[in-house]
């Protein structure tokens, strides 16, 4: 039943080109809803680890008036060349995971040390030289001893046999500890090297300076999940159902449309062939061109035949490649109106 005020073609053209809209709306959902896939590929920490090393001193002084003591720890004040003996360091080594590990293994590998006179020469101590050189004692948890008039008199040697003089050399210090550990089901591998830089630096009357006391190195152990995103599914979801609405209004009422252009086009020949018949009597064809004039395009053959009774003209026909011509001409103005071959039917 058309609605009411409506006819039934005009309904099902309303209805075919709204299901049309309907299917370009809902394949653009489908691509928009599979644009962000279903499953996303997250990281999540299982847990996390620290390795932790720190260094701490006791200077032994010469008897002084400046501090009026024979030792200083760190922040007490500053280390002058010229008053400091000698710097005893202790090394210690943490390693604290989230999780408990299920086996862990830590050892030092190695201490490695450098000293260098900044642009002029470095030399490389290992082994035994560096145990001699620093009184390396321990394993894991490490003390040392600095000798500064020792160190000092190693300086001056390698400077006599470059020929050079440095005001300011440093002793770079590098245990290499290596961890095994198996946490929240992981293995790790992994090698700390806490490097501890003592400088000599002989300006603004000479001071010793540690650097790199507390070092903290953080990691974490992390694996890949799949996660599920059920919001996309329903958007995907929802979208087929869409299409599917959409494409089945369109298939019912298209056939229906099309049959009602048919039936349209038919009624439009039939009225015409009527016209044409009642008013046959005023028809004349036209042979040779039709004469120059203002034109007045009709919309229909009905107003053409009310302006030749108007007019008491005849309607002259003529036939070209596009269809045939319905004119009435009245002095300089010709009014007309074409039929095309498919409304002749």
């Amino acid at each position: 039943m058309a609605v009411k005020g409506l006819s039934k073609s005009l309904l099902v053209k309303i209805l075919t080109f709204a299901f049309l809209a309907m299917t370009v709306a809902a394949l653009a959902y489908l691509f928009y809803a599979h644009q962000a896939p279903t499953v996303e590929r997250k990281s999540v920490v299982l847990a996390s680890y620290q390795h932790r090393a720190t260094y701490d001193y006791v200077a032994e002084l010469k008897p002084n008036l400046l501090y009026n003591k024979t030792y200083l720890r760190p922040n007490e004040g500053v280390l002058y060349i010229g008053i400091t003996n000698r710097v005893n360091v202790s090394f210690t080594y943490a390693f604290k995971s989230s999780v408990q590990p299920e086996a862990l293994s830590v050892k030092l590998s190695r201490v490695t040390a450098r000293i260098e006179s900044p642009d002029k020469w470095t030399k490389t101590l290992e082994g035994g030289e560096v145990a001699r050189l620093l009184n390396l004692r321990g394993s894991l948890n490490l003390t040392m001893i600095v000798d500064c008039a020792e160190l000092r008199q190693l300086v001056n040697v390698i400077d006599r046999e470059l020929g050079v003089y440095s005001s300011t050399f440093n002793v770079h210090v590098v245990p290499e500890i290596s961890v095994s550990a198996k946490i929240a089901g992981k293995k790790v591998l992994e090698t700390f090297t806490p490097q501890l830089t003592i400088s000599f630096r002989t300006e603004r009357g000479g001071c010793i300076t540690l650097e790199g006391l507390e070092q903290v190195k953080t990691s974490e152990i992390k694996e890949v999940v799949e996660v599920r995103r059920p919001d996309i599914e329903s958007h995907r979801n929802l979208s087929y159902l869409l299409v599917a609405m959409a494409v089945i209004g369109l298939t019912i009422s298209t056939p229906m449309y099309l049959k009602s252009v048919r039936r349209t086009k038919k009624s439009m020949s039939t009225r015409i062939h009527r016209l044409l018949e009642d008013y046959k009597d005023m028809m004349a064809e036209a042979l040779g061109s039709l004469p120059e004039g203002h034109v007045v395009n009709l919309n229909s053959l009905e107003d053409l035949a009310r302006v030749a009774e108007v007019l008491t003209k005849p309607i002259v026909k003529v036939t070209d490649e596009e269809g045939e011509l319905y004119c009435v001409i009245d002095g300089g103005v010709r009014y007309q109106c074409r039929l095309k071959k498919e409304q002749e039917g």
